[in-house]
């Protein structure tokens, strides 16, 4: 506080920056939720939205004063970051022409800028170490908070939209809710999670011979216990997925760094496994009743132990993506399963990207061309279901490019810090590294989870602050290698 207090006294500018941005990043937990009002012509505007242009305002004030120009202090990972941000606004401006349908894509369009804006915003405001540590701080506490609030939901049905959904799933004999809380559905939830655990971890688990910090490390352990459970209660399997690796990245990262962090993946394994169990306990018990009263009785069964465990309601994986067409009785993908029809959705969006010649069809346009074609029978939905790939339908070689670039500097920057690690012995580094790169491999898993995770204002947030980290890691070992 006193050091905040010093700060108002020099720079005044800047104090009322930070708080800005603080706000920003609160409200974005929130969504249309907070302050929501409806606006003639406009539609609903809302705390967010009122706060991301004073923030960006402020900040633009605070550049000029201190004459800071973003593209001269930065590293080429960011720079990739400006050129797609830059790709984007010049993509929104050439798509109102080729709109298809002007009010959805305008809707698209704006979104994307505000977006975008937030995504800039994070980018340089968390280049300062503090504001960063303040952003990771507040992140932490809004996730533990709505988690808090999707607990709730679980047990006691739906908070915010006042409203009870009955889940497929079983706990302890009762069925429950699914948690949405402010995200509108159970996948976009569970997405804001897993995303911002993911840049928290990076920060809270000490390295490079940091010292540990019991607080942090229980507040991972129990945030990721607790999120795995939402993720299995929400039934969002990309999500679980994403979860699984994060999960595995932890594992190795305790079992590298240090012997006392041991307790960490036996903990977590054994939060696992009871969320396993206890929500699928419904078929479990009446299973095993039934083989082990057939061994009592015969001295045998025809069926394995394992067979307890499998979910008689669950279709094979071969069928979620692929069925027989009555008419022809050859086998075509099966649009009647969530796999199947986001598989046709993917396919559909391919097209859109080769059939522009790469040039892409215009924001927004890719998912109208799925509606009015009828991709999916009878139109039922047309979102893509896959960021990056409905950014690159719609923008073609000018998102793609700069994402693959992007991509490619990340991974680098995760995969060079592993192997130089490993190569001088030190642990610390390299268990960062491992969660580096799980943190980047989990966001084209869990951004497909949601029908479209542009609108996940936490999703920018997050890339921003793990677009840091990878600058930080690249330019670190940069130094070393200079210095030796």
């Amino acid at each position: 506080m006193t050091h905040l207090t010093e700060q108002w006294k020099e720079d005044k500018l800047c104090v009322l920056l930070v708080i800005g941005w603080l706000l920003t990043v609160v409200a974005s937990f929130f969504g249309s939720y907070l302050l929501p009002i409806e606006l003639p012509g406009v539609g609903t505007w809302y705390a967010f939205r009122a706060l991301l242009p004073i923030t960006l305002i402020l900040y633009v004030l605070c550049a000029l004063k201190r004459r800071v120009f973003f593209w001269k202090d930065s590293t080429p990972i960011e720079k990739w970051c400006y050129i797609f941000i830059a790709s984007m606004l010049v993509c929104c401006v050439v798509s109102v022409p080729r709109a298809i349908d002007l009010t959805f894509s305008a809707r698209r369009m704006m979104n994307l800028a505000l977006d975008l804006v937030f995504f800039f915003l994070g980018l340089r405001l968390c280049r300062n170490n503090k504001i960063r540590k303040l952003t990771i701080y507040t992140c932490a506490v809004m996730i533990a908070f709505i988690m808090l609030l999707g607990l709730c939901e679980v047990f006691f049905g739906g908070i915010v939209e006042n409203q009870k959904i009955n889940l497929s799933f079983f706990v302890l004999f009762r069925n429950f809710y699914s948690p949405v809380v402010f995200s509108g559905n159970t996948n976009d939830y569970n997405a804001t999670i897993i995303m911002m655990l993911a840049v928290i971890m990076l920060d809270f688990l000490p390295h490079k011979g940091q010292k540990i910090n019991k607080g942090k490390l229980c507040y991972v352990v129990l945030t990721f216990s607790i999120g795995y459970f939402l993720a299995v209660a929400g039934e969002a399997r990309l999500c679980i997925i994403g979860f699984a690796v994060l999960l595995a990245a932890l594992f190795l990262y305790a079992i590298i760094i240090e012997r006392k962090f041991r307790w960490v993946p036996i903990l977590l394994l054994c939060f696992v496994l009871i969320t396993q169990t206890v929500t699928r306990w419904h078929y479990i018990y009446p299973q095993g009743q039934t083989f082990f009263q057939e061994l009592s009785e015969n001295g045998k069964t025809d069926k394995s132990f394992f067979h307890i465990f499998k979910d008689p309601d669950k279709i094979s994986l071969k069928d979620e993506f692929i069925k027989v067409d009555n008419t022809t009785g050859q086998e075509v993908v099966n649009g009647a399963t969530s796999a199947g029809a986001r598989t046709k959705l993917l396919v559909h969006a391919w097209h859109c990207f080769w059939d522009s010649k790469t040039l892409g069809v215009g924001l927004g346009n890719s998912e109208i061309l799925a509606r009015d074609n009828e991709v999916i029978e009878n139109a039922k939905y047309w979102n893509i279901h896959c960021f990056l790939a409905r950014i690159i339908a719609d923008g073609g070689l000018f998102a793609l490019v700069p994402l693959c670039a992007i991509a490619f500097l990340m991974l680098r920057a995760a995969l060079q810090g592993i192997v130089e690690a490993m190569e001088k012995k030190r642990r610390g580094v390299c268990g960062y590294s491992l969660g580096l790169l799980a943190s980047i491999i989990i966001y084209p898993i869990v951004s497909t989870a949601s029908s479209d995770a542009q609108d996940i204002f936490p999703m920018w947030l997050y890339l921003a602050i793990l677009t840091l980290h990878c600058a930080c890691a690249h330019s670190c070992l940069q130094s070393e290698r200079k210095s030796i």
